[in-house]
């Protein structure tokens, strides 16, 4: 993932259990040591604000970053209830939405991060470890992993 200035390049690196952070003339990794260490992060992506949010898998939470990848707000245990949060996209009204992998559910947030809707959950449309999500213009996509398919959801 660029960065909005287009200055950096984020890279998810779940094999190190970091975020990999390159420039033309430096590589730094954010993740492997102290408190806010990152368990198999597996996307970034930044909100309209430029900071970056980072699928923190294996911890179960979103990490919200500074601009000098300083942890803002972590979004996880009670009332996020993630289970291996995979991928997450942002749509033009600043919804978060989050690809909650074991709970088989997409969970949407608003621009304050309370959650809105969760996907997947009724019983004539569940969805089986859903993996990856994005957002383009009024469409949400959903990859639907172990019910081999791709969902399609007008936005409104």
């Amino acid at each position: 993932m660029l960065s909005p200035d287009a200055a950096y390049l984020y890279v998810s690196d779940v094999g190190n259990d970091a975020v990999q952070v390159l420039d033309p003339m430096t590589l730094r990794t954010l993740g492997t040591i102290g408190p806010d260490e990152l368990d198999s992060p597996h996307d970034v992506v930044f909100d309209a604000r430029g900071r970056l949010l980072v699928a923190d898998t294996g911890n179960n939470r979103i990490q919200i970053l500074a601009a000098d990848l300083n942890v803002l707000r972590s979004l996880g245990g009670a009332g996020y209830d993630f289970n291996e949060p995979k991928y997450v996209a942002f749509d033009g009204q600043g919804r978060l939405y989050v690809a909650d992998e074991y709970n088989g559910a997409v969970k949407i947030f608003d621009a304050q991060y309370r959650l809105l809707l969760t996907l997947g959950t009724a019983a004539n449309e569940p969805l089986n470890q859903p993996e990856g999500v994005a957002v383009r213009g009024d469409t949400l996509w959903v990859s639907d992993t172990y019910n081999n398919r791709i969902l399609r959801y007008r936005l409104r």
